[in-house]
């Protein structure tokens, strides 16, 4: 059975079901029938239907079904919002209105009228079809538009077009060029399991050549599309090869001449795709630059005519995809070309007599050159000429002919010329040919042999030669090195001139001048030897031992290099000449002399970076040259300037620096407490490290970072330092300081009426300070005629005398050091009275409902302990049975209360109860009558606490609650005013109330009552007067809501100023951590520089008179004495290049000598000891006013030339001294320092 037919059996099952529950009842003449039943009905997807049905003589009930569902009696149809029934019911008609239908609607529907008991079941069903139109077509594997490439050779294209999701099923056609298409078409459809039908249609194609740019269509109709056309298309494109090439714009013969412009066009015909066209000379590319357009390809060739173009083959290409074997078309060109030279070889110079062969060879030439020879205007003859082929074309032409020469041929000019008869051109070339004779011998002007020459000043010296064909040529020699020169001739005189700087290499060399031209067979020579006075070059320094130990004898030698005539030595410390010992003279280079000096010293520690300059001078020439040593002693580890207490406040960390001063570096720290060897991390990683001594102090170095630290850290420490010298030991104390923490306090003090009373108060700190310890109490008066503080070391006594009962409560004992928060404790005194109950109104009544829990307090007040007993009547009550609870507590040091709580409460429990008190010294008593609840008394006691201009705060005592949860209202008005202007304001609190929004300098009346579910009190009958402040001119009252407002702004405001000072700090705290990482790197490569780098060197030259460094004269170096420079980051402490990247750490510079501000620091070379290595020299005339001549040092010195006079020698010296100390102290900086350094 199909689905439609269970769907009709479920429903007459339903119906029989239905008619079965009615009773037969009599039988009408007339039933209900249809007027109008539904009809099968098609809509379109999206579109309203309506589904038409009316009844006549309707009875029973009408529904619509929908597949074998009823849709209900409910014509709004709930859970189908598209659905409704809607018409005329009054005339029978419920038609059924679909609005958007989609294709879930596409089902049977049923129009049923259910029986009655005398009408039968009436029902008309119907089929809703719903149209939906499909999507746009699709050529399977192109795109709309695209074109489809095939080969003209293709059997057959299958094209498959494909229209999914109608319904019903499209119609599909092909066009081909808007026309319908001819070839074979197959159509099929496939029905999807929603319904939905796709649609596809195949063409078969046999493309030939002109089905090329034909457009095929697939062309989609539908009724759902209301005559719209769904189409797609794509664009045949058969490939086909193109026509033969043709070139034109050159004919087969004809004859080009070089320099001539021609255009070669080859030109391709059809063809898909068009044709590349690709030009070759000689098999050789040489243009792929086509154009297309017009169903053709075309390359135009354009070109200057040379001689390589004759007999060259020009080939046009032409290939396409489907036609890969290129057609060819070539054309040959015949070119003409005279020679572009002609070229005389051939001896050009001879003597008289002798015979010369001249030959004369053109360049290529089509067709052949003719070559003639012309001297003195004439043709010779007897010349022998030669034709051969040229490599690259045409041909070369060489003629040849001989000259006798004689004393008149001298410069006689020979000429030859090449022509191209063809093109009538003619290239000409000329030589002149000489007769030769040598000169007369040279002479040298400038210089007398034996006369002294200062080294640094300009020498020259001329060489004059006369005579000779051709004139002379001069050379100057020094040794077997030519020098330069400037040559100059007159007439038939020949002189050159040599100019140089004299040199110390200059004493004793001879300079020569050599003559020569064709004429010569050996050159013709004359030489001169100088003397040339010089001063030292530079100093070397030893010294004996090699390595300085302190408290050890060192000897420091000075060798001046080669000087003319001798130098002689000094030593300078500090600015100030040393004594030496003379140790002799040498011969030396250039025929100079070397001087040699020493100093003996008995060595310190304070020797180490001592800075001794040997200085060697030529007395002479008034010159000097300078070098310096800095003394690299090594000596056991010292400790200078390190505290002998450190206090730290107890939780905090400090950081100390126990580095010691030692060379070589310190190698290892030892610390001790008490003698005992103490074990630390390097690093903060204590917490994982449990063998340490002390986890939370780890050293980097000499630099100890205690973190944490509690008083068990006090005590004796020690710290050793080590190195290949020996051991440095240094004591500390450290001092713990914690605050003050109170250890015992006497309480509770007991006391009688009139007695006096001690207490004590004790308290444990560091350190312990004057009045440490301190006594008060709230609200109490400590007058010395009452009370007496006595404080001694750590304890505090409190005396009150002649106590009394309102002498009793909590005395705070205060205890502060100035270390942390204060430490407080409570010391309760109690003087001892009977019993005293409060006999209040608020506690004479109590209430509770009947079944309920009745409360019933009692307050007393009384030392030592009260105790309560309850009674009823005569009766004392066991307050451990069930129906009787008593609960006593502690309210403060004297007060006590007992709540009785009456369990279940019945009518003989409203009664009046006894409560006593009782302690040692007495007793007192009370009744509390417990009553059913009741509205509540009246408050009474209103009293005002404080009044501003806007406000005005309120107490008062509660009365009796009537046993029930109070409120309470107050009732004011401004005074003057009728009762119409009474304000009030209720308050859940129960004797505390701030009046807000009042007018300033205004007197008011206020009252107050009690509220509570039963009833409400009166007013207090005794009202109180206040009056509000007057409001101050400019100043601004906040009431309540303004004072918040205030609060708040404050509170995002000091919020909002904490997180940045947070930010800040924590920048500040990184910025500060890289800066020292920096520093300890920095630290780490100086220490392995001070135990391997050489010694430094300072080698220049200046006037005895100014002997090292500058004061601000002219410098040559520019970078030499710059406050900073990068480049002298070699010698500036570690310390000094680490501040340079930090700009919130003040620079550390040198300080200007005195009396000369323009003098700039001093640059040292890197340290080198003991060998001397790098030089600079600067050399300074007699004339202290005239510039200084930089002589180029050796090349990867890094010493800088210098000027000076003694004063700012002396004054430069002792900061470069300083400077090193501090390079030293620089190289053992910690590698971690979290705080400041002690």
């Amino acid at each position: 059975m199909g689905e439609p037919g269970w769907r009709r059996l479920v429903l007459a099952l339903a119906f029989c079901f239905v008619v079965g529950l009615d009773q037969v009842g009599p039988v009408h003449a007339q039933f209900q029938s249809f007027r109008v039943a539904p009809n099968d009905t098609t809509v379109i997807q999206g579109d309203n239907v309506i589904l038409p049905c009316a009844v006549d003589n309707i009875q029973g009930a009408l529904q619509w079904a929908k597949g074998g569902f009823v849709l209900g009696y409910d014509y709004s149809i709930p859970g189908f919002p598209r659905y409704t029934v809607e018409g005329n019911f009054g005339i029978g008609e419920y038609n059924m209105v679909i609005r958007d239908a989609k294709l879930t609607d596409d089902d049977e529907f049923q129009c049923q009228i259910l029986p009655t008991s005398t009408h039968p079941l009436l029902q008309a069903i119907m089929w809703l079809t719903v149209m939906v139109p499909p999507e746009t077509p699709v050529i399977v594997g192109y795109s709309n538009g695209s074109d489809v490439n095939v080969q003209q050779t293709t059997t057959e294209v299958n094209l498959t077009c494909r229209v999914d999701n109608g319904k019903p099923a499209p119609e599909v056609t092909w066009l081909k060029n808007n026309e319908p298409a001819t070839e074979l078409v197959q159509y099929s459809t496939e029905r999807l399991s929603n319904k939905l039908i796709n649609a596809k249609s195949i063409i078969a194609l046999k493309p030939r050549r002109e089905d090329n740019g034909a457009i095929y269509s697939c062309r989609a109709t539908h009724k759902a599309l209301r005559g719209r056309v769904l189409e797609t298309y794509i664009r045949l494109s058969v490939f086909h090869p193109p026509d033969p090439p043709t070139i034109t714009g050159y004919n087969q013969n004809d004859i080009l001449r070089t320099g001539q412009t021609v255009t070669l066009q080859c030109t391709s015909v059809g063809g898909n795709p068009l044709a590349q066209v690709v030009w070759y000379k000689n098999d050789q590319q040489i243009d792929f630059s086509y154009t297309t357009g017009g169903n053709r390809a075309v390359n135009d060739l354009a070109f200057t005519v040379d001689s390589t173009d004759n007999n060259a083959v020009y080939r046009c290409e032409v290939t396409n995809v489907v036609h890969t074997l290129p057609m060819v078309a070539s054309v040959t060109l015949k070119v003409y070309f005279s020679p572009e030279k002609v070229t005389i070889n051939g001896h050009q110079n001879a003597r008289a007599g002798e015979t010369i062969t001249l030959s004369c060879i053109s360049a290529k030439s089509n067709p052949a050159s003719v070559i003639t020879w012309i001297s003195r205007g004439r043709q010779l003859s007897g010349a022998v000429s030669a034709v051969v082929p040229s490599p690259e074309g045409g041909y070369i032409t060489t003629s040849n002919i001989s000259v006798k020469l004689t004393d008149q041929e001298n410069n006689v000019v020979y000429a030859c010329q090449g022509t191209n008869d063809q093109l009538g051109e003619t290239t000409r070339t000329e030589v002149s040919l000489r007769v030769l004779y040598p000169p007369f011998p040279p002479t040298i002007e400038g210089y007398t042999e034996n006369t002294s020459i200062r080294a640094g000043t300009i020498q020259k010296l001329k060489c004059l030669c006369m005579g000779g064909n051709p004139i002379a040529t001069l050379t100057w020699w020094k040794g077997d090195k030519q020098m330069p020169a400037v040559d100059k001739s007159v007439g038939t005189i020949a002189s050159s001139e040599i100019s140089f700087i004299a040199k110390e290499d200059d004493n004793q060399a001879s300079y020569r001048c050599n003559a020569t031209n064709p004429a010569t067979a050996e050159p013709l020579i004359v030489s001169v030897k100088l003397t040339v006075h010089f001063p030292p070059k530079s100093v070397t320094i030893t010294t004996d031992p090699p390595v300085a130990k302190a408290n050890e004898k060192l000897t420091v030698t000075c060798t001046s290099s080669s000087s003319n005539p001798a130098s002689v030595i000094a030593w300078w410390k500090d600015g100030s000449v040393v004594k030496s010992i003379a140790a002799g003279v040498a011969d030396a280079e250039n025929g100079g002399i070397k001087t040699s000096n020493k100093l003996e010293i008995t060595l310190s520690p304070s020797n180490d970076m001592d800075t001794y300059e040997c200085q060697a001078r030529n007395d002479v020439l008034a010159m000097t040259v300078h070098d310096a040593i800095t003394l690299d002693v090594l000596f056991p580890p010292i400790f200078s300037g390190t505290p002998p207490q450190i206090s730290v406040v107890e939780g905090e960390y400090v950081v100390t620096n126990f580095t010691g001063i030692a060379n070589p570096p310190v190698t290892n720290y030892t610390w001790f407490k008490h003698g005992t060897k103490l074990k630390l991390s390097k690093l903060n990683l204590s917490r994982t490290r449990r063998d340490l001594t002390i986890a939370h102090f780890y050293a980097a170095g000499g630099v100890l970072n205690m973190t944490n630290v509690s008083r068990a850290d006090k005590g004796e420490y020690r710290v050793e330092a080590t190195n290949g010298q020996g051991i440095g030991k240094v004591n500390f104390t450290l001092d713990v300081q914690y605050p003050a923490a109170i250890t015992k306090i006497t309480t509770p003090v007991y006391a009688d009426n009139g007695d006096t009373a001690f207490i004590e108060c004790l308290a444990e700190a560091n350190p312990v300070v004057p009045n440490m310890i301190k006594w008060s109490r709230a609200g109490y008066t400590m007058s010395p005629a009452k009370t007496r503080q006595v404080y001694g070391e750590g304890k505090s006594f409190l005396t009150v005398y002649n106590v009394s009962k309102h002498d009793s409560g909590a005395f705070v004992c205060t205890a502060q050091n100035g270390i942390g928060s204060s430490a407080t404790k409570i010391a309760e005194l109690l003087v001892k009275y009977a019993p005293e109950i409060d006999k209040s109104p608020m506690y004479a009544k109590a209430a509770s409902d009947k079944g309920m829990t009745g409360k019933l307090t009692c307050r007393a007040k009384g030392v030592p302990v009260v105790e309560f007993t309850w009674l009823k009547g005569n009766t004392v009550l066991n307050t451990t049975h069930a129906k009787y609870r008593a609960v006593t507590k502690k309210i403060d040091t004297v007060t006590y209360e007992s709540n009785l709580h009456v369990m279940n409460v019945s009518q003989s429990d409203y009664a009046t109860y006894i409560c006593k008190g009782k302690n040692a010294l007495g007793e007192d008593q009370t009744s509390v009558s417990l009553d059913g609840t009741s509205k509540p008394d009246v408050p009474y006691n209103i009293s005002v606490v404080a009044v501003n201009g806007h406000s005005v705060t309120l107490r008062w005592t509660p009365g009796f609650n009537g046993g029930l949860v109070t409120t309470f209202r107050v009732r004011y008005r401004a005074l003057g005013t009728d009762a119409s202007a009474f304000k009030y304001a209720d308050t859940s609190s129960n004797n505390k109330f701030i009046l807000t929004e009042l007018s300033p300098n205004t007197r008011y009346e206020i009252t107050v009552k009690a509220i509570n579910k039963k009833g409400e009190s009166t007013y207090q009958m005794k009202s109180i007067q206040a009056t509000t402040k007057p409001e101050k001119t400019g100043q601004v009252i906040l009431g309540i809501n303004d004072s918040v407002v205030v609060i708040l702004a404050l509170s995002v405001s000091l919020s909002v100023i904490m997180g940045v000072t947070i930010v800040v700090v924590i920048f500040c705290i990184r910025r500060r951590r890289q800066r020292l990482r920096r520093e300890q790197a920095a630290s780490d490569a100086a220490s392995s520089r001070n135990s391997s780098a050489p010694a430094n060197t300072i080698e220049m030259y200046a006037p005895s008179d100014r002997p090292l460094y500058p004061n601000g004269g002219t410098y040559i170096d520019d970078q030499s004495y710059n406050t900073y420079d990068k480049n002298m980051d070699d010698f500036a402490t570690d310390s000094y290049r680490s501040f340079d990247d930090d700009e919130d750490v003040k620079r550390v510079f040198l300080p200007q000598p005195p009396n000369n501000p323009q003098a700039q620091r001093y640059t040292p070379a890197p340290r080198s000891s003991p060998a001397v290595d790098t030089q600079r020299t600067f050399m300074v005339p007699e004339n202290p006013n005239s510039p200084g001549e930089f002589i180029s040092p050796p090349r990867g010195t890094n010493a800088r030339p210098y000027v000076g006079n003694d004063t700012d020698n002396r004054y430069y010296a002792e900061q470069l001294r300083q400077n090193q100390l501090q390079r030293s102290l620089g190289a053992v900086q910690p590698d971690l320092v979290r705080a400041q350094l002690i």
